[in-house]
């Protein structure tokens, strides 16, 4: 797996890691965790009806301190 720049002839790259599990942490794939690690933009959603987000909740464990 390779996320250094030029490493796909500049074209962006779309990743979508699914959470398993009924808001399981212990389940995210390693590799999911990895590409969380090293992507500088994240798109999480979130409940309109709590105004928060329980796959937040999970991933911010894995993503790098300069995402946004």
């Amino acid at each position: 797996m390779t996320h250094e720049k030029g490493g796909n002839g500049g074209v962006p790259r779309l990743y979508i890691i699914g959470l398993g599990g009924p808001g399981d942490p212990g389940l995210i794939t390693v590799m999911g965790a990895e590409v969380l690690r090293q992507v500088k933009l994240i798109f999480i959603p979130y409940s309109t009806g709590s105004n928060r987000s329980l796959a937040y909740t999970i991933v911010s464990r894995y993503v790098s301190s300069d995402a946004r």
